[in-house]
């Protein structure tokens, strides 16, 4: 069965949080051979953003990677908070 446009919009979601942790990890070569690292060698964040903007548009997608580096952001802020 194919997977639903949904179904692979939340996996590009996915793979975008999971490279942008809120902790250390690790990262390693992305396997879709761009030569870039990706989280526990998943693919990279450049791959998922491409795959997003692929299922939505090359805006949305890069709006939402943004917007998650934002909230990572936003979420240390937090953390180093007294």
């Amino acid at each position: 069965m194919k997977p639903t446009r949904e179904s692979q919009i939340r996996e590009a979601i996915s793979l975008i949080w999971r490279n942008l942790p809120d902790g250390c990890s690790t990262f390693g070569p992305c396997p879709n051979g761009c030569k870039k690292l990706g989280r526990g060698t998943g693919p990279c964040l450049e791959c998922a953003e491409s795959e997003l903007a692929k299922l939505t548009s090359r805006d949305i997608a890069k709006r939402y990677v943004m917007a998650v580096k934002e909230a990572r952001r936003i979420e240390g802020e937090m953390m180093d908070e007294p």
